[in-house]
């Protein structure tokens, strides 16, 4: 048993798949702006901590001695 299938539906589910399709481009440009972002930040961290070194924490019974 086969249904037919109307224009209008037939143009809506194009223009869904068209719609979806574009939607997944979107979605893969704002996942390389966010790898880009993070890259960005780890190496802003990294610059940071060259120019700027940690010091080790103090120690609890260092502070009471």
């Amino acid at each position: 048993m086969t249904q037919t299938v109307f224009p209008e539906i037939q143009a809506a589910a194009e223009a869904l798949e068209s719609r979806i399709s574009q939607t997944e481009a979107e979605i893969a440009q704002m996942k390389e702006s966010m790898k880009a972002k993070k890259d960005l930040v780890r190496a802003w961290r990294k610059a940071l901590t060259a120019v700027n070194p940690k010091r080790a924490p103090a120690r609890k019974g260092a502070a009471a001695a």
